[in-house]
């Protein structure tokens, strides 16, 4: 047999966080629940009209952990000790039969989502899809369709995430995403939120240091 070593070189990360504490109580939950909703025409999710709700001082204990994991994501991940500002926090409100179609989050930078039902039980969700590039990664001057014979992380376009309940999903914005479609009877929820560099950048360099402010 050959020797070989394959490593990941500037892969995209994708994070479960697994939050040591609830991140959703009942009372929060029932006040989440009561927000103002925009109904979708179609058979989507709903959204919330409020798309700041994280500034609520009633929040303020969800607004930490959200910024804990994105905290553990740059500097524990990415290694970086640049600083990030939530920007966006927002809620979408699944019935049966409903899903949330393929999107992007623009103007933002990292976004984190967790999913949570009326109920404050425990529980795994219907499945969130993000989109990747596949192998057209490796090959980027060509759009020749592969026939992969197992799909894995290099070379599927897309990959499902079974999320359950405390844990945020943390992933680069520009990544399309969406939810399938809920099969339960109960409404699934989540709690999404974005985040955008809010600092100095380029601190060692003179001619071309920014400093970034939301």
């Amino acid at each position: 047999m050959n020797n070989h070593k394959i490593f990941n070189f500037n892969p995209i990360p994708i994070l479960i966080y697994e939050s040591k504490e609830n991140i959703f109580n009942k009372k929060d939950i029932d006040f989440l629940i009561k927000e103002t909703f925009e109904e979708n025409k179609f058979n989507y999710c709903s959204l919330s009209v409020n798309n700041n709700l994280l500034e609520n001082k009633k929040y303020n204990k969800i607004k930490k952990i959200y910024e804990n994991a994105i905290s553990f994501y740059t500097k524990d991940i990415l290694n970086i000790e640049n600083k990030f500002k939530m920007t966006n926090s927002w809620l979408t409100k699944n019935k049966k039969n409903q899903e949330h179609y393929w999107h992007t989050h623009p103007n933002v930078m990292l976004s984190a989502v967790s999913y949570f039902n009326e109920q404050a039980i425990s529980t795994e969700f219907s499945p969130l899809l993000i989109k990747g590039i596949g192998l057209n990664n490796i090959f980027k001057n060509f759009q020749f369709e592969f026939d992969p014979q197992n799909l894995n992380q290099f070379n599927s376009h897309i990959w499902e995430i079974k999320p359950t309940t405390n844990q945020i999903i943390i992933f680069p914005s520009w990544m399309e995403h969406k939810s399938v479609i809920n099969t339960k009877e109960e409404i699934r929820y989540c709690l999404g939120t974005n985040f955008f560099l809010n600092d100095l950048v380029g601190r060692n360099n003179e001619a071309s240091g920014l400093n970034v402010k939301v």
